[in-house]
């Protein structure tokens, strides 16, 4: 059975949940590779939008597409959340113009009918707030790592993007761009809180860290 855009959607933000957990630079490549392929399907360049069905569906009257957040958010809404962290995670315009052409058309009725917008919004707000960049270096399940990502956990930063890697260079060459130029400080698991990849000093101790998250929250 053919997916539709809020498949292909939910599950890219999944996998980037996926990354954020367990820091396997594997979750990263795969969530790009379905977000390229959902752009494949689902995206209209002539109208610069997404279709819930994909290009290669049977032929309808029309071709539908749901752009309101109701019980669990419209595919529209998290394939333009998932596209701007990717953006940013990897570096690529491209991800970040569709997510914003989208958010453009949806201006006025965001406006006008807020409620029905919520997980758009946030999108809208990921744009327009400039993202929280947040690059952790050091094996993904040694206490120290684990230690340096507890309080990103525990803060409330909704426009946080984390990329986690044991190795960065391997991350790099796989096109993650907000593990360019980090690494570890005497050997320690590092942490490092970037804007527009222009990053504070990097913290090897939990609680600069913190005090640093502190300062964005």
């Amino acid at each position: 059975m053919p997916g539709f855009l809020e498949d292909y959607a939910c599950l890219v933000d999944g996998l980037l949940a996926l990354h954020e957990a367990t820091g396997d630079l594997r979750w990263l490549v795969e969530a790009r590779a379905l977000a390229d392929t959902m752009v494949r399907l689902f995206w209209d360049d002539a109208q610069q939008t997404f279709f819930d069905t994909p290009a290669d569906h049977e032929p309808l009257v029309a071709r539908p597409r749901d752009v309101f957040d109701n019980a669990t958010p419209s595919g529209t809404s998290v394939a333009c959340d998932a596209l701007l962290r990717l953006a940013v995670l990897f570096g690529e315009d491209a991800y970040r113009r569709r997510a914003v052409a989208v958010l453009r058309q949806l201006r006025d009725l965001m406006a006008s009918h807020p409620t029905a917008f919520a997980h758009a919004l946030g999108a809208l707000d990921t744009y327009l707030g400039e993202p929280i960049e947040i690059a952790v270096v050091g094996e993904p399940d040694a206490p120290e790592t684990r230690a340096l990502l507890a309080p990103v956990y525990r803060a409330y930063l909704p426009n946080r993007v984390v990329a986690v890697a044991a190795r960065p260079d391997e991350a790099v060459a796989q096109g993650v761009r907000l593990l360019e130029g980090r690494a570890s400080q005497s050997g320690r698991a590092t942490a490092y809180l970037c804007r527009q990849y222009v990053c504070q000093a990097p913290a090897v101790d939990p609680q600069s860290w913190e005090s640093q998250l502190a300062s964005v929250v």
